[in-house]
């Protein structure tokens, strides 16, 4: 899926509706994670759920694509706004979702078996849309909450399972059960790898390594500048993962770089405002910024970000954080 035909929410609207059209079937699937390995099970749904299932994971991602605040951008140019969907654009891959969007095209998956396979192992639900012209994953992280464990072991357990019945009887129940709500924590359309839980991609699969090893090779593309007198010294602020990933949104998409030239933001320092140009600190000869300290390597990718703006209408100088080109507002 090229990049104009992802970047846009009415356009994964209409592929997701490509579902209800074609009377397309969910499957639920099980990502298991036994010892250091994943697997994928299948879950072995009765004709009802299933059709339940299908019907609800499907009216809760067309809603919340009908979201018009709903923004769908690059993974490479996050930042701390809300209603965003994140397309992942990174080079580098994240295995576990090579491996939860295998689903769509493996013909034979093993089931789920509960005396096979723990309940305790399942990380995470998938519920994948599989057709000949179709290809939707929605993927969820799995958490205690979600799971009643059925009473097991030779030993008498020290808590009992109660079951409340329709009629107001209470019963002892001796099944595992778990929890589903029709929300998704990541959604895979047509092989593409679209991020709603931001937070949740960078503490359950590693993917702070992948922003690290991306903001490295943005600080050497941010050097070509010619602008720092040790550009190395950003990488002491890229353990936190916030600010790796302004390095880079910077270098994927400032226009500064692609504009301006040293010279420019030399000039800009020296005359947009005065207590800009005291966050920064110059060598002998005046053509080399010094970041030694944390707020001035905070300050200068402030502004490869163009940060820095000035309103006509107000004739106010002021700090910006989104970007957005007006003619797509």
């Amino acid at each position: 899926m090229s990049e104009n035909s992802t970047n846009s929410r009415a356009k994964l609207l209409i592929l997701i509706q490509k579902i209800e059209v074609n009377k397309v079937k969910g499957e639920l699937f099980f990502l298991l994670k036994k010892d250091d390995s994943l697997e994928i099970r299948k879950g072995d749904l009765d004709a009802e759920t299933q059709i339940k299932l299908t019907e609800n994971f499907y009216s809760h991602t067309v809603n919340y694509l009908n979201n018009d605040e709903l923004k769908v951008m690059g993974l490479t140019e996050a930042d701390d706004r809300k209603d965003v969907l994140y397309k992942y654009d990174y080079e580098q891959p994240i295995q576990e979702f090579e491996l939860i969007n295998s689903v769509q095209t493996e013909t034979s998956v093993q089931e789920y078996d509960i005396k096979k396979d723990k309940l305790s192992e399942i990380k995470g639900f998938i519920f994948a849309y599989v057709h000949k012209n179709i290809r939707v994953t929605l993927y969820k992280e799995n958490y205690e909450v979600m799971m009643v464990k059925k009473n097991t072991g030779e030993k008498p357990s020290e808590k009992i399972n109660i079951l409340l019945t329709g009629s107001n009887q209470l019963k002892e129940f001796d099944d595992s059960i778990f929890r589903l709500n029709y929300d998704f924590d990541f959604m895979v359309i047509e092989g593409e790898l679209f991020v709603k839980d931001l937070k949740k991609l960078e503490s359950k699969f590693g993917f702070v390594e992948v922003v690290k090893k991306k903001a490295i090779e943005s600080i050497h593309e941010i050097g070509v500048l010619d602008l720092v007198q040790d550009i190395t010294k950003l990488e002491q602020g890229i353990n936190d993962v916030s600010f790796a990933r302004k390095v880079v949104k910077v270098a994927s998409r400032s226009v500064v770089l692609r504009k301006c030239d040293k010279k420019d933001i030399i000039n800009f320092i020296d005359t947009y405002d005065e207590t800009l140009k005291k966050k920064f600190k110059f060598d002998e000869s005046g053509q080399y910024i010094k970041l030694d300290t944390k707020v001035s390597r905070t300050v200068f990718l402030q502004l490869l970000d163009d940060s820095f703006l000035y309103s006509q209408l107000t004739s106010s100088k002021y700090l910006s954080g989104s970007k957005d080109d007006i003619n797509k507002i």
